[in-house]
């Protein structure tokens, strides 16, 4: 072999060589660069779904490592979703963590995947407003999600869509339990016992049936009630001599004066709210709104709770302005039970006009207010007359809580 021929391969092996050795630190700087810059696979927004109210997230190797709240936004990874694996991952800080796939949804309404709840207690669903009563449902029964309306920040579903065999509707999330045991659960099984030993005594009806789920009473600081109330009654017109009764309860235990607002034809002062709803009740007012007002004022400067009092469907005056509101019979016809006509405890325009009466009575100084619920009415069942079975409170409960929101807000603005 000539040294030319020599001369050619050495320097081929050494081009060679070299190639190589660009190739590789090209490599190893690549690799360098890519853990200092890690490809960021595109991904796309999604929400928890969770048949409760959180989903179990964990690592790489399976371990779990929290879980994330039901209906929460999540960004994730597309082409794990899109491949059919069985954990997506999901962007957790500045890494990932992995989601079940079936507990990822690209829409928010499939967030919820609880397929029946069942209801507290006995009550009648309602319309998308929540204004219109719907069909009524009983303790215990089992309802089928058809939709939801609203999660708050754990997870919990506000309102939910049902339906059953006797029509669909809306109920809160407050009244619904996830399994049927929790739902017919007693919470206090000696204040059943209490009142199934009354029994129906005085012909209203077995209380023994009755759901005594608690609720929270609230507790104002600026509108404290005292923890036992001892107090004096005062009508429409006792209320008007204030100083008097003042006076009398001095020295007594009295803490606190029971105020009458309207007591069936009793009407305690010219309230804007009956001249809208009831002229008459207006017309008969024992006294103005504000003389009434500065009667209240007397009592609370004597340092006593006052709390107003309203017969709601003791109202001969608001049956009189409006017959088409009471009781009748089934062609119509308004029935006199105990001598009088009273309001029917169905009609909501009732009910409106109440709240509105509570809230002016409040305004005006009156630091409590009355609900009245009526469950069963004996005497249109006496007449034959057919009815519905409502244990429903909820409105009430949130009739009271919206009134008293209101006072407060009305005191804080007045300086109270």
């Amino acid at each position: 072999m000539s040294t030319n021929t020599k001369k050619k391969h050495g320097t081929g092996a050494a081009v060679v060589l070299i190639v190589l050795c660009l190739l590789a630190l090209g490599t190893l700087g690549y690799i360098i660069w890519r853990q200092f810059n890690p490809v960021v696979p595109e991904t796309a927004a999604g929400y928890v779904a969770a048949a409760g109210t959180t989903a179990p997230v964990y690592d790489e190797n399976g371990t779990q490592l929290g879980s994330l709240v039901r209906g929460a936004e999540v960004q994730y990874v597309a082409e794990d979703a899109e491949g059919g694996a069985d954990r997506v991952r999901v962007v957790n800080g500045e890494g990932y963590a992995y989601l079940d796939a079936a507990n990822l949804t690209a829409d928010y309404n499939g967030a919820v995947l609880t397929e029946t709840v069942y209801a507290l207690r006995g009550m009648s669903l309602t319309d998308e407003t929540g204004a219109v009563p719907g069909c009524a449902v009983e303790k215990g029964m089992a309802l089928t999600v058809t939709g939801f309306d609203g999660l708050d920040e754990n997870g919990e579903v506000l309102r939910w869509a049902v339906s059953c065999d006797r029509g669909e509707g809306y109920i809160d999330g407050e009244n619904v339990r996830m399994t049927e045991e929790e739902a017919l659960a007693q919470y206090d099984d000696a204040l059943y016992q209490r009142h199934a030993a009354r029994g129906d005594a005085w012909g209203g009806g077995d209380a023994a049936g009755l759901d005594y789920y608690p609720t929270e009473k609230p507790a104002f600081t600026d509108n404290v009630m005292p923890d036992e109330v001892r107090a004096l009654y005062l009508n429409g017109s006792a209320i008007q001599y204030a100083d008097s009764y003042i006076r009398l309860a001095q020295g007594t235990g009295i803490n606190a004066f029971v105020v009458d607002i309207v007591d069936g034809t009793a009407v305690s002062y010219a309230s804007p709210v009956m001249q809208q709803y009831s002229p008459s009740a207006y017309a008969a007012a024992q006294d103005t709104m504000e003389g009434f007002r500065a009667n209240v004022q007397k009592l609370r400067d004597a340092g006593y709770y006052v709390i107003g009092r309203i017969t709601v469907f003791n109202d001969a005056h608001l049956a009189a302005d409006h017959p088409e509101y009471v009781i009748s019979d089934l062609d119509g016809t308004p029935l006199k039970i105990s001598s009088m006509y009273w309001p029917s405890a169905y009609n909501r325009t009732v009910w409106q006009y109440k709240t509105e009466l509570a809230l002016e009575a409040a305004a005006l100084g009156c630091r409590c207010g009355s609900c009245f619920h009526v469950i069963w009415n004996q005497e249109r069942e006496a007449a034959g007359l057919d009815q519905k079975m409502s244990e429903d409170t909820s409105t009430s409960v949130k009739v009271a809580v919206e009134g008293l929101k209101r006072l407060i807000e009305a005191d804080r603005k007045a300086g109270r």
